[in-house]
């Protein structure tokens, strides 16, 4: 199956890291690198699996996917936390919200897995 993904962390190395590891498994992988990038390629190619650095600078990543759960779409969306370090109370709204929450680089190829299983 195809699969699209986008990547949506302010740390250029790492998100280049995430993005080879994903197409090495024919994951087709966009990155935005600010919100006008993120939305705009959601809706442009029907992205449904987002990959966020839950700590980004220019934006508050809970507030942003609670603006999302709006959408009338926002069930068709798989969304995972690549973290380095998690602040515990984000971890719990993450697990509320259905967002699964993995380390970064030790799960890269387990974030490759979860997204082939979809």
């Amino acid at each position: 199956m195809n699969y699209s993904a986008i990547i949506i962390d302010d740390d250029n190395n790492r998100s280049n890291k995430v993005k080879a590891a994903l197409e090495s498994s024919s994951i087709q992988v966009f990155i935005a690198e600010n919100l006008y990038e993120l939305i705009s390629k959601i809706y442009k190619y029907s992205i449904r699996i987002l990959v966020f650095n839950p700590n980004l600078v220019w934006i508050n990543v809970i507030e942003f996917i609670t603006e999302l759960q709006k959408m009338p779409e926002f069930d068709e969306f798989t969304i995972f936390f690549l973290y380095e370090n998690i602040d515990l109370d984000m971890e719990k709204e993450a697990k509320r919200l259905n967002i699964t929450c993995m380390k970064y680089p030790s799960h890269i190829t387990k974030l490759v897995s979860k997204i082939e299983a979809l």
